[in-house]
């Protein structure tokens, strides 16, 4: 991988243009052009490969869903990621040329994202000419900055009760808790319980408890490859940190990326290798999840909140937000509304009252959006940009509604390279903005 290239596991929606389709290449190789001689690096779990078929299966996919529709955008990002990162250059130059021809498309590419494109004259001239699209705006104030490095980042939540800000750690493989001046404490302790790396929290208020998401990473400290492949929910005390319990996919390697609680105790996680959700039954003592939405149903999910009714699911993947219904099971898919041209690529997802917050980061640096529902929660009526491009950006990944803010963690990549680790520049901290919410 390019040194400063986001990484593939943050934010982890770029699994899927990095590591899932990566090792793609030596099988299907780019139109016109050689077929690039080597897949770019990736995390250990991607490389079994039982996950073959599926890599080119989700190739073809994309593939297809490009030839069929001119005005898909989500596509073509996510294949002229991929090709500019396995060799072929000249076609992800032409699948950028027909995002620029997509005149709705304002989501300018991230020049981390596509290693030595991004220093090509033309490679500059299309993303400039994307930038122009876009109204300028104030960025938020900074909330605060935290007092720790050497986290890894990645899934934050808000401690209503004790007003403090809890996030997680991919490398140390913990939860730490942030004051208001962003000095923080350890609440649960490195590798607790056999921990992996942290990626989404949630708060469940009513509980008093905190339930994480947590998988292998690369670059977490205790790092095997004998762990390669495993992931786990688990329940921790948010008075103490006290571990509650732990359930584990029903079958196979997995990613378990983002949860949300339901006021009834069910917990619901997405899967992200797979493109599924699971679910854990409310009360249900630790053991397997069991399966909700089938795998393959999406690509890359990922941001996941209960509905303002708590009759459904949002989930979030490569396409866009799409409402599960929990009775029934029978998927809808939030359209945008006017003058939005995707709510594809959305990492973190967090309501207020019927106003969703999701942090974009897929397509673009990154743009963070409140989204209002109608009254059934069936439908995006309205949508307002909070923060889009901001200069502390270096891989937006999650957020929580705190009060009348939204407080996101705008660099959760500072001191990664690739799968590595690295020190973090002079004076550099991690840092949460905190956009006023409408």
């Amino acid at each position: 991988m390019v040194i400063t290239r986001r990484p593939a596991f943050l934010p982890t929606i770029t699994l899927l243009c990095t590591a899932s389709l990566g090792a793609c290449a030596a099988q299907t190789p780019a139109p016109s052009e050689p077929a690039p001689t080597s897949a770019p690096a990736v995390d250990d779990a991607d490389q079994a490969p039982e996950f073959d078929e599926r890599r080119a299966k989700l190739l073809a996919e994309l593939e297809a869903e490009r030839a069929a529709d001119p005005g898909a955008g989500e596509p073509r990002y996510a294949l002229a990621r991929f090709y500019a990162n396995t060799g072929a250059p000249e076609r992800s130059l032409a699948l950028l040329r027909e995002l620029v021809a997509i005149a709705s498309w304002d989501l300018a590419p991230e020049p981390d994202d596509f290693g030595e494109l991004a220093q090509r004259e033309e490679f500059q001239r299309l993303t400039s000419a994307l930038a122009a699209r876009v109204e300028p705006m104030t960025p938020s104030p900074v909330a605060f900055e935290l007092d720790a490095l050497d986290l890894a980042p990645e899934g934050v939540a808000w401690d209503a009760k004790r007003g403090r800000l809890l996030v997680g750690s991919m490398h140390q493989r913990a939860v730490r808790w942030a004051d208001n001046t962003g000095v923080t404490r350890v609440l649960v302790a490195p590798a607790q319980d056999g921990l992996l790396g942290v990626l989404g929290i949630e708060v469940e208020a009513s509980a008093d408890t905190l339930w994480v998401a947590s998988a292998v990473a690369p670059f977490m400290q205790g790092y095997d490859d004998g762990l390669a492949g495993r992931s786990a929910v688990y329940a921790f005390s948010l008075e103490d940190g006290r571990t509650l319990g732990r359930w584990e996919p029903p079958s196979g390697p997995a990613l378990l990326n983002d949860l949300t609680v339901t006021a009834d105790n069910e917990v619901y996680v997405t899967e992200s290798m797979g493109g599924g959700v699971l679910r854990r039954p409310a009360g249900e003592p630790s053991g397997a999840l069991r399966p909700f939405v089938a795998a393959g149903t999406f690509i890359g999910a990922n941001g996941i909140v209960t509905s303002p009714d708590d009759a459904a699911i949002y989930v979030c993947d490569l396409h866009g937000v799409h409402r599960v219904d929990r009775a029934s099971g029978v998927i809808t898919k939030l359209e945008p509304p006017a003058g939005v041209s995707t709510l594809g690529g959305i990492d973190g997802l967090d309501r207020r009252g019927s106003t969703l917050v999701g942090v974009q980061n897929l397509f673009s640096p990154g743009r963070i959006w409140a989204l209002q529902l109608d009254a059934a929660g069936r439908a995006v009526t309205g949508a307002t940009r909070l923060d889009d491009n901001h200069p502390r950006y270096k891989g937006p990944t999650t957020g929580a509604v705190a009060g009348d803010r939204f407080l996101y963690l705008a660099n959760a990549s500072l001191q990664i390279s690739g799968s590595t680790m690295g020190p973090a520049p002079a004076g550099a901290r991690h840092v949460i903005l905190g956009p006023a919410l409408p």
